[in-house]
């Protein structure tokens, strides 16, 4: 009997073994259990290039006069719409700033208007009015600010 009671307390000793041992492997991280609980893998950050900072000497603006209806001495009323043209080296993907300029030469001062640019796409006004002097004033345009 002696050797029987040997046999199973080596027997659940060797169970109780294996039983440690099986549950060191269940409590042991496995690749798929390292991210348990979270939505997804930690993925290393990309950096991105910050957008181009614009400066008002990025752009120029053109003016076209669509029509001028003089009254003598009284000066002239035009109608006129910008061109703006930007001069800069960067791209515009991701950008979106507002232009601001001036237009100098009408009766009440600088006129001052602004345009949006998203991206590559610019949104201004089509049609500006401004009363001048004389009809030999000559209106110039000049960008003030960009923000």
């Amino acid at each position: 009997m002696s050797i029987v009671a040997a046999f199973v307390t080596g027997a659940a000793g060797a169970l109780g073994i294996m039983s440690a041992v099986g549950d060191e492997e269940k409590a042991a991280p496995t690749p798929e259990r390292l991210f348990e609980g979270t939505s997804s893998p930690v993925e290393p950050a990309v950096e991105e290039e910050p957008p181009p900072t614009l400066t008002a000497e990025d752009f120029t603006i053109e003016l076209k006069i669509l029509s001028k209806r003089c009254f003598g001495s009284a000066g002239c009323n035009l109608t006129y719409t910008i061109d703006p043209v930007y001069l800069g080296a960067e791209s515009l993907d991701d950008v979106s700033a507002t232009v601001t300029y001036e237009v100098l030469g009408g009766d009440s001062g600088p006129q001052i208007n602004s345009f949006t640019l998203d991206s590559d796409v610019i949104t201004y006004q089509e049609k500006e009015f401004i009363s001048t002097p004389s009809s030999s004033t000559e209106l110039t345009v000049e960008v003030t600010d960009v923000f």
